[in-house]
């Protein structure tokens, strides 16, 4: 490598902070502040010039208290705001919003049952995740107690839906996170799903329907194309130790995250003596690190290419249109009866109560161009909704000793939800991979997808646009369980693209295949 290259990737990364422990310098830092009275937590926040918190604990649980109040001074406002959704409170507080997208918003989000299923998941996480968000909690909402929440920085002060908050919603906004690409990348398509007015008298009738549906295929191909783009991306380049001058390795991450809301990164260090040394950044309102380094090893994330859930085209029963065949039989969709909150614009606040289905793989969708007929509908299954293990990972990232532990923890949680990761080791190896939740689908089905690709229009209109399209009617596009998955019918470590090498690798978003 040209010492030129090098001498930019190295002043790239120490701005942005992922690289060398050279780039955390606390110069000219105050002596700290002690957060807590040791009874329960007590930790040590010490900010820089530039106002990174550096923050100290003699326990994780300590040091996930002392970066939730850290975290509650510089981003209260985005942890907030975005339980307002988990919670499907968002018309409760802000109305219905430009073209009812705020009731849609908690529509949506009842319909998917997210909180539901973190409330359900909570009682059995792993008591390091239980601690580690109980404590973050804690102190977020010390700092919130211990201000006012009308004297908060940022534009959300005095607010009546700024509160204490408990540990099983932050919890519940890490498993909405691990959606972003799967079921939050078509949540426009969720909330008006509903089947078309059935006439009382009309008789439900087994015969299978004839005609194809009416499909608007400029509209479906753009529902598609952005449905397919709807993830944030990012790039990375990992060296090796061939392309060094001292056979160390070097990264440099350039992650494309929005610069405001919620998923917007903040910056962090996190420090137990002679056990936890992570520099990084992690997404507003978790606890941990997602992109970081330590002395042995760094790593960043790109967005993946693949898929993280498959659409189905299902065939409907001719005047019960919330039935639909499946193999040799009949399947009823399930109701789910929702009730939303909404600030009106005269201060009232009323209730409205709506009903929104799902097949055994998952919501129904309002899909532009297909929509829901007498005939046809779409509907999708989701390889994160069930991904209880996102933050097992990254709680278990922070004890990582060295590379290969690293990698270690990817195979024990297949928890990462979106991301290929771009990783580099203080001896010069650099190794890329795409653990994300992918469904696995057997050859059997590969064969059939290509087939139904020359046959169903609506099929190969969704290929053209990024999104996977299959029968709902034939059991051979359910998603194949093998041993290893972290669920069943994703793909299982052993299985997923990865290389590890003393050159370099880069991605771009880009497919695994070029990873180099």
């Amino acid at each position: 490598m040209h010492s030129q290259l090098r001498a930019a990737l190295i002043a790239a990364a120490c701005a942005v902070a992922l690289v060398a422990t050279a780039c955390t310098t606390a110069d000219s830092a105050d002596s700290g502040d002690v957060i807590g009275d040791g009874t329960t937590y007590e930790a040590t926040i010490v900010r820089t010039p530039g106002g990174v918190p550096h923050i100290t604990g003699a326990t994780p649980a300590d040091l996930a208290f002392g970066q939730g109040y850290a975290s509650g001074e510089d981003r209260t406002c985005d942890l907030a705001d975005a339980l307002t959704k988990v919670n499907s409170q968002r018309a409760r507080w802000f109305g219905r919003g430009a073209d009812d997208s705020n009731l849609n918003s908690d529509i949506t989000m009842s319909a998917m049952g997210i909180r539901q299923i973190a409330e359900a998941d909570w009682a059995s996480a792993s008591d390091e995740v239980r601690d580690s968000i109980t404590s973050f909690t804690a102190g977020w909402n010390t700092h919130l107690t211990t201000v006012g929440s009308d004297n908060i920085a940022g534009w959300c002060a005095g607010e009546p839906w700024v509160r204490p908050i408990e540990p099983v919603e932050v919890y519940a906004w890490a498993r909405t996170v691990a959606l972003l690409a799967s079921g939050l990348a078509v949540e426009q398509f969720v909330a008006t799903a509903v089947p078309p007015t059935q006439e009382a008298d009309e008789p439900a009738v087994d015969e299978p329907a004839v005609d194809e549906p009416a499909v608007d295929e400029a509209a479906l191909a753009s529902a598609a194309a952005g449905t397919a783009d709807n993830a944030v991306g990012s790039n990375a380049w990992a060296i090796g130790s061939d392309d060094t001058a001292d056979g160390g390795g070097l990264l440099i991450g350039n992650p494309h995250f929005p610069w405001e809301g919620a998923l917007r990164f903040w910056e962090v260090h996190l420090t137990i003596p002679g056990e936890v040394d992570v520099y990084g950044v992690q997404l507003s309102g978790l606890p941990g690190v997602g992109i970081g380094f330590t002395d042995t090893f760094a790593w960043t994330h790109t967005v993946s290419a693949g898929n993280r859930f498959t659409a189905y085209l299902l065939d409907l029963v001719p005047g019960d249109p919330t039935s639909y065949r499946y193999d040799d039989e009949i399947r009823s969709m399930t109701p789910i009866d929702i009730e939303v909150e909404v600030l009106e614009d005269d201060g009232t606040v009323t209730t409205e109560q709506f009903t929104r289905w799902a097949s055994h793989y998952g919501p129904m969708l309002d899909v532009p161009g297909v929509g829901w007929t007498d005939t046809a509908a779409i509907t999708i299954r989701d390889a994160n909704i069930e991904n209880n293990e996102f933050i097992e990972q990254y709680v278990d990232i922070l004890q990582a000793g060295n590379l290969d532990e690293f990698i270690e923890v990817h195979r024990t949680h297949q928890g990462v939800p979106v991301f290929n990761t771009i990783a580099v080791s203080d001896d010069g190896r650099a190794w890329y991979a795409d653990t994300s939740a992918t469904p696995r689908l057997s050859d059997e089905a590969l064969v059939a997808y290509d087939e139904l690709l020359e046959t169903n229009p609506i099929a190969a209109i969704a290929a053209e646009n990024g999104a996977v399209l299959l029968d709902g009617s034939d059991p051979v596009f359910e998603w194949s369980e093998v041993p290893g998955a972290r669920d069943p019918g994703l793909v299982p470590f052993d299985e997923m693209p990865m290389t590890e090498r003393s050159d370099y690798v880069f991605n771009a978003n880009d497919s695994f295949w070029m990873s180099h």
